[in-house]
């Protein structure tokens, strides 16, 4: 339910901006009572919080799996022109 719950908020935030996410509208759109959306959350800024904290963790750790270069052998244009030039040369 937590997770249903950040998720209705990033839709809410995402279409309607920050201040649209209140208790009432969050539990509306989830499909839950406002008494059980205080079982998770004593108030809005913490759903928001911990919507945030989610997402940027999300991020960080698809970051964190990308593969990682060292600046000389990192694809860039002109790296790439070297090797197709060196390509072309006759041995």
């Amino acid at each position: 339910m937590r997770e249903a719950i950040l998720d209705t908020t990033g839709a809410l935030v995402a279409e309607h901006g920050l201040l649209s996410a209140t208790m009432s509208r969050v539990a509306e759109e989830t499909g839950i009572g406002r008494v059980a959306l205080y079982k998770y959350f004593p108030d809005v800024e913490s759903i928001l919080l911990a919507w945030h904290e989610r997402d940027v963790g999300g991020h960080l750790e698809r970051l964190s799996l990308r593969p990682t270069h060292s600046s000389s052998t990192r694809a860039t244009p002109a790296n790439s022109r070297r090797s197709r030039i060196g390509a072309s040369m006759p041995t």
